[in-house]
C-alpha cells in the first residue's frame, strides 16, 4: 500500500481503471475464473448476516450499509476488500459460503438453521475463526455473548482447515487452477492468546493476594492473636488484612504476581508464543497440503497486521504495557508463517502478504493513504451493541461521521469500508508485482 492516495473517489477510479493515471501496476484484465477466501471476520462477507445480526442492521465486519465504494451487481453494498478485489477482477461479487447461528439457550435463544453450501458462493470466511481450533471467538464453547471472558456469543468460527476441507467437499476434491485462493486468519490466534494470559494473570494475582491473607490469619492464630469463630476464620480476615498494609498493599502484592505471570520468559508468555508458531505452522501445513496439492496455482496469505498498535490495544490503558508481549505474539505467529511458505515446494505460486507493515505505515502516516483517523474507532461503543463492527453501520457511527468518512478502524479491531479498500489496493499491487495479472 505504498501509493499516495487521496480519497476514495480516486481509490476506486484507479482500481476500477486498472490502467493509465499512474496505476499502469495494477491487473489490466481479469484472469481468474473465481474468488475463494478463507480465514476470518477480516475477509467474511455475510456468514452471520441473518436473525437477529441482520435485523440490528448488521451483517459483515465494517461499517454496514452503503457507502463510496458502491454497489455490487448483486445490489450488495460494497463493503469488504474481497468485494473490491472482485470487482476489479470481473468476477461476481463474493458470499457466504454457508450462514447461520448457533442455538443457545436462555435469552440468547436463536432460531437460525445452518444453510447448506449455497452454490455459487465462495467466501467460506467466517468471523471469529482460527487455524485449526474449531472453538474461535464468540463460539458457545465459552458461553453466551454475555461471558465475562468476552469469548461468549453464538457464531459459528469453523476453523481454516475445515473451511477448505469444506470447499474441496464441495468442489471435487480439488481446485482448477484458475481461482484466486486467499487466506487471511490470525488475529484471533492473538485475541485468544490474550485473554487466556489476562485471565490467568488475574487468577495469579487473586490466589497470591488470597495466599498472603491466609498465611497471616494462621500466624495470628497461632500467636494468639486471633481465636476463629468458625471454619474459614472470617472474624480473623480484617485484622489480618490490616497487618499487611490494607487493600492497597494486597493490590500490589496482585499486581507484583500478574506482572510475574506475564513475564516475557515465563512459562505462560512462553506456551502463548508457542502456540502462535504453532498455529502458523499449521496453516503453512494448510497451504501445502490442502490448497497447493490440490491444484491452487494462485495463493494468497496475510500476515497478522500490526495487533499492538490497534484502538482494542493502543486505547486501552490496562493494555498499553503489554504491547510488546502482544507484538511478540504477532510475530512468533508472522516469522513463522513466512518462513514456512517460503520454503513450500510451490511457493513460487503464494504469495505473502506483509499486512503487519502495510497497517503499520497506514497507523503511522495516514495522511499518506488520505486518512483523517488512524487510531480511533468510528462506530459509537455507546450505540454500537457490543461495540463489534458486525453490528456497526450509519445509525451508530460517532457524531458527525458516516459510512465514508475516511477513518481506519470501524470497531476497535476491523477496517471500515474505506480501510478494506485501501487492503483491496495492497493486494492488486502484491498481485501485479507476482505478475498475476
Amino acid at each position: 500500500m505504498h501509493q499516495f492516495i487521496k480519497s476514495a473517489a480516486i481509490l476506486m477510479a484507479v482500481v476500477l481503471a486498472g490502467c493509465g493515471g499512474g496505476s499502469g501496476d495494477l491487473p489490466a484484465k481479469p484472469k481468474f475464473s473465481a474468488q475463494v477466501s478463507f480465514g476470518d471476520s477480516l475477509s467474511d462477507v455475510g456468514t452471520y448476516n441473518v436473525g437477529f445480526v441482520n435485523a440490528a442492521g448488521g451483517g459483515q465486519f465494517s461499517i454496514n450499509g452503503s457507502n463510496a465504494n458502491g454497489k455490487a451487481a448483486n445490489g450488495n453494498n460494497i463493503t469488504n476488500w474481497t468485494e473490491v478485489l472482485a470487482l476489479n477482477l470481473g468476477l461476481p461479487a463474493p458470499c457466504a459460503a454457508v450462514t447461520g447461528l448457533i442455538d443457545t439457550s436462555g435469552s440468547d435463544a436463536l432460531t437460525v438453521p445452518v444453510s447448506a453450501y449455497q452454490t455459487g458462493c465462495y467466501g467460506y470466511a467466517q468471523g471469529g475463526a482460527l487455524v485449526t481450533n474449531p472453538y474461535g471467538i464468540h463460539n458457545t464453547h465459552y458461553g453466551t455473548y454475555a461471558a465475562t471472558s468476552g469469548l461468549g456469543g453464538a457464531e459459528l468460527t469453523y476453523p481454516v482447515v475445515t473451511q477448505i476441507n469444506n470447499y474441496l467437499a464441495d468442489h471435487a476434491d480439488s481446485f482448477s487452477g484458475n481461482e484466486l485462493v486467499s487466506v487471511v486468519v490470525g488475529g484471533n490466534e492473538v485475541k485468544l492468546q490474550l485473554t487466556l494470559l489476562v485471565g490467568g494473570a488475574t487468577a495469579a494475582g487473586t490466589a497470591a493476594a488470597n495466599a498472603a491473607v491466609a498465611t497471616q490469619i494462621q500466624a495470628d492464630i497461632v500467636g494468639g492473636t486471633c481465636i476463629p469463630t468458625d471454619a474459614q476464620a472470617t472474624n480473623c480476615q480484617p485484622a489480618a488484612i490490616a497487618e499487611l498494609g490494607g487493600l492497597a498493599a494486597l493490590q500490589t502484592i496482585g499486581n507484583t504476581a500478574a506482572a510475574t505471570y506475564l513475564s516475557p520468559i515465563g512459562p505462560a508468555v512462553t506456551a502463548a508464543v508457542t502456540a502462535m508458531a504453532t498455529a502458523a505452522g499449521e496453516l503453512v501445513n494448510d497451504v501445502n497440503t490442502l490448497l497447493l496439492a490440490k491444484g491452487a496455482k494462485h495463493v494468497v496469505v496475510a500476515s497478522i497486521p500490526d495487533f499492538a498498535d490497534i484502538p482494542a490495544v493502543a486505547a486501552n490503558p490496562s493494555f498499553v504495557p503489554y504491547q510488546p508481549l502482544i507484538d511478540g505474539l504477532v510475530i512468533a505467529f508472522n516469522s513463522t508463517l513466512q518462513a514456512g511458505l517460503a520454503a513450500l515446494p510451490d511457493s513460487a505460486n503464494v504469495i505473502y502478504l506483509d499486512t503487519y507493515t502495510s497497517i503499520k505505515d497506514e497507523i503511522n502516516h495516514p495522511e499518506k493513504y488520505g486518512l483523517i483517523n488512524s487510531t480511533a474507532q468510528a462506530c459509537d461503543p455507546d450505540l454500537t451493541p457490543q461495540n463489534r463492527a458486525l453490528f456497526c453501520n450509519a445509525n451508530t457511527l460517532k457524531t458527525g461521521l458516516t459510512a465514508d468518512s475516511h477513518y481506519l478502524f470501524s470497531d476497535d479491531t476491523h477496517p471500515t469500508p474505506y480501510g478494506h479498500m485501501l487492503f483491496a489496493q495492497f493486494v492488486l499491487q502484491e498481485m501485479t508485482k507476482k505478475g498475476w495479472h
